[in-house]
C-alpha cells in the first residue's frame, strides 16, 4: 500500500519536473514582456487572449508530457494496481490542472484540449510500464 502511494506521489513529481522543462524551453521561445507583472491576474487575462497560439501548443505538449511520464512511473513503482495508480496520477494532475485554469483563464480551445488530455496520457503512460515491466 505504501509503495502504490509513493508511486502516486513520485509520479507526480516527475509530471511536474517533466511540465516544468518543457515551459522553461517555451519561455525561452516566447518570453513574457518585460513590463507584464504574472502576479497580477487583470494583467495575465489580458496577456492570455493575446499569446501566440505556439506557446499555446507547447504548454499542451508540456502537459501530455508530464502526465505521459508521471503515469509511465507510477506505473512502474506501484506493486499493485498498476492502472489504478497511474490513473489516479493523471486524476491529481487534472485537478491540478483545472485549479490552474480558474486562476489564469484560458482560451476555450486550451481549457477543453487540457482537461481531456491529463487522465488518458497518464493511462498510456501505465500501459507502457507494462511493457517495460511486466
Amino acid at each position: 500500500m505504501l509503495k502504490n502511494i509513493l508511486s502516486v506521489i513520485a509520479g507526480i513529481m516527475v509530471a511536474f519536473m517533466l511540465i516544468a522543462g518543457i515551459e522553461m524551453i517555451s519561455h525561452q521561445i516566447y518570453s513574457l514582456p518585460k513590463d507584464i507583472d504574472p502576479k497580477d491576474p487583470k494583467v495575465m487575462k489580458d496577456f492570455m487572449s493575446h499569446i501566440p497560439m505556439g506557446a499555446l501548443f507547447m504548454i499542451i505538449l508540456a502537459y501530455t508530457v508530464g502526465s505521459f511520464g508521471g503515469g509511465l512511473i507510477t506505473g512502474l513503482i506501484a506493486s499493485e494496481k498498476r492502472t489504478q495508480m497511474g490513473i489516479t496520477t493523471g486524476v491529481v494532475l487534472l485537478i491540478l490542472g483545472i485549479s490552474n485554469l480558474i486562476m489564469i483563464p484560458h482560451p476555450l480551445w486550451f481549457s477543453i484540449a487540457s482537461i481531456l488530455l491529463y487522465v488518458p496520457a497518464a493511462y498510456a503512460g501505465v500501459l507502457l510500464s507494462f511493457k517495460l515491466k511486466p
